[in-house]
């Protein structure tokens, strides 16, 4: 079976929206929420980004305010992959903490459910940059 965008939100949209639930409820003063969104939908190179985007607020302009767990895919209409798996800092750190993606591999079934089975990587990395409230060292 083609992996497709509708696919890919079918499959990790309801578990990103499991982990999220749990963490508006460990971290109560930061706004959590789901992200899926079509990129590219006006050019040859269609992807879509699903992720959990934490906001913290009241911060200074020098500090990041955006924590977010990303995943990518991209070329859905011609050889689709996956191309971005980690959590990352918004502006003006741009800090990774972690990614479960070495390089850009085909969308398959079978590369879909190892992003799943290895999400929960992802998952603590996104935990632990929480609770420490800033860009660390940079894993990635």
């Amino acid at each position: 079976m083609r992996v497709t965008e509708k696919v890919v939100e079918s499959v990790l949209v309801p578990e990103l929206e499991r982990f999220a639930a749990e963490l508006r409820r460990e971290y109560p003063k930061v706004r959590i929420g789901v992200v899926s969104s079509p990129v590219g939908s006006k050019t040859d190179h269609q992807g879509h980004v699903v992720g959990v985007e934490c906001l913290f607020e009241a911060r200074p302009a020098e500090q990041p305010d955006l924590l977010v767990l990303e995943i990518g895919v991209r070329h859905l209409a011609t050889h689709p992959e996956i191309h971005a798996a980690d959590v990352v800092w918004g502006h003006p750190s741009g800090q990774c903490e972690a990614s479960i993606l070495k390089q850009p591999t085909p969308l398959s079934d079978e590369r879909l459910g190892e992003l799943v089975r290895n999400l929960p990587t992802l998952y603590q990395a996104l935990r632990v940059a929480l609770e420490r409230g800033t860009p660390g060292s940079g894993a990635c």
